[in-house]
């Protein structure tokens, strides 16, 4: 008999369902093995032979199956009828039904119940075939928690038997400091009824150690009582270095930025002082001395204005570089209109004799920090000023468009347009795509446009107008 199945005897013999022939001798042979049995105790059976008959039937149907067990019942009857039972009159006719309809019961009984067990075995069968598809397979549990089952990739992994594992043994593989913890863990879980879910290291085998995931679930009986644990075990190794490669990456980024945020501290605050000493004595060596010096000496001296101005505004962009989302308690409910409103008065202060036109949307209000979202617009908009067309009036368009989870805001104009190449570049810290002839400036404040609004949780890009100009989008989460 094989293992939570029915005894099948052409699994052992050729007796298969392709040959029926050795099934219809078997089922006409166990009666008539039965029936050599009433001759032989004839007197110690008398009156009644039908018990011998019906055990006949019955194994017939659980060692061949149903029909071969129905055939053996119309045997059973055609013997039973003709030597021990004359069918003369209504008792012994009702006494061959009531033997005929027995017999039938048994039959279907055996058979649903060979049935019920082949279907348990076919899906403990599939439950194992697929478990051992999964790192270190399966495993199975009886109600109390004691380990039945392991997987043979389990077993041959860690160099260990089943015999080993039985009841709480495989809690010795684990890790000397996690043991206690998830015997703990396990025997709480199986009191409780509630499915395991668990993580743990084992102990080091061939100088290689892994961390596995074990889950499970418990298996009710019809009465809602646990009967067994079905669950399987993953190999998580490979997921928990690289959540460990992620973590020490996550504090080297915190490191860094630490360490970025000490500089920009220095040098919005530190280097402030000695940089306006510098700003003051090369303006008052330009007042008193230009023009009484030879050429060469003026030009020196513009040269020395020029890039202690430069130095300041790089500085003050650095300062505000470190300052964004400093004040995460200044996010409030706000109207977006009204801030990039604010910040085209501030960039037409800035650029007096530049005329442009802008139009602005119907805008939603939103969660943010109205101080840094009006620099972002007036860093966009300065943007747009900055590289506008000589030949063409500049016109600037402010449009939002409502996703499911964000807004996203374009800000477009029709300047000179940009590069496809280019368009990440550009919100990198100090990166410059023109000379400073060209286009002034410091490079710093699209970087400072990202920094708002990565910390508000969006993102923001760069695109190409089909006119030649340039579109940048950013999204602000509801």
């Amino acid at each position: 008999m094989k293992r939570g199945g029915k005894l099948r005897l052409w699994r052992s013999v050729p007796l298969g369902r392709s040959k029926p022939v050795p099934q219809f001798l078997l089922s006409a042979f166990l009666p008539g093995v039965a029936l050599l049995i009433c001759f032989v105790f004839e007197k110690l059976l008398t009156p009644s032979f039908d018990a011998t008959f019906i055990a006949s039937i019955a194994i017939t149907a659980w060692v061949c199956g149903l029909l071969p067990g129905l055939l053996s019942i119309l045997f059973s009857a055609v013997a039973l009828t003709h030597y021990f039972l004359p069918v003369s009159g209504l008792n012994e006719a009702t006494r061959l039904g009531f033997f005929t309809v027995t017999s039938g019961v048994v039959v279907l009984l055996i058979h649903n119940f060979s049935q019920t067990q082949n279907d348990l075995e076919e899906s403990e069968e599939r439950f194992r075939n697929a478990a051992d598809l999964i790192p270190f397979g399966g495993w199975t549990a009886d109600e109390s928690g004691n380990m039945t089952h392991l997987s043979d990739s389990f077993l041959s992994a860690f160099q260990t038997t089943l015999l080993r594992c039985s009841d709480l043994g495989w809690i010795r593989l684990i890790a000397p400091e996690q043991q206690e913890q998830v015997r703990t863990a396990w025997l709480r879980c199986v009191q409780s009824g509630r499915p395991w879910d668990y993580e743990y290291r084992m102990a080091p085998v061939r100088n290689q150690s892994y961390v596995i995931l074990s889950r499970g679930i418990p298996l009710h009986d019809s009465n809602g009582k646990i009967r067994s644990w079905v669950g399987i075990h993953l190999d998580v190794t490979e997921r928990q270095r690289l959540e460990q490669d992620r973590l020490e990456q996550a504090r080297e980024i915190a490191r860094s930025n630490a360490e970025l945020d000490q500089f920009a501290y220095i040098a919005a605050h530190d280097l402030q002082e000695p940089l306006r000493m510098i700003a003051s004595y090369v303006q008052l060596i330009a007042k008193r001395y230009r023009s009484r010096l030879d050429p060469e000496a003026d030009e020196f001296i513009d040269y020395a204005v020029d890039g202690a101005a430069r130095l300041k505004q790089l500085l003050q962009g650095v300062q505000l570089l470190s300052y964004v989302g400093k004040v995460p308690e200044r996010r409030t409910v706000t109207a977006l209109a009204p801030l990039a409103e604010n910040a085209a008065v501030s960039v037409r202060q800035r650029h007096p004799n530049v005329e442009f036109s802008l139009d602005v949307a119907p805008m939603p209000s939103a969660r943010c920090d109205g101080f840094e979202y009006t620099q972002l617009f007036e860093h966009l908009l300065d943007n747009a000023v900055k590289f506008r067309r000589a030949d063409v009036p500049l016109h600037i368009r402010i449009t939002v468009d409502e996703e499911r989870n964000f807004h996203r805001i374009r800000v477009a104009d029709n300047g000179i347009g940009i590069n496809p190449e280019y368009q990440e570049r550009i919100f990198e810290v100090f990166q410059r795509l023109h000379g400073r002839d060209e286009y002034p400036g410091t490079g710093i404040g699209l970087a400072i446009c990202k920094k708002i609004v990565e910390v508000h949780g969006g993102r923001i890009w760069a695109e190409s107008n089909p006119d030649g100009g340039t579109t940048i989008n950013f999204t602000l989460p509801h």
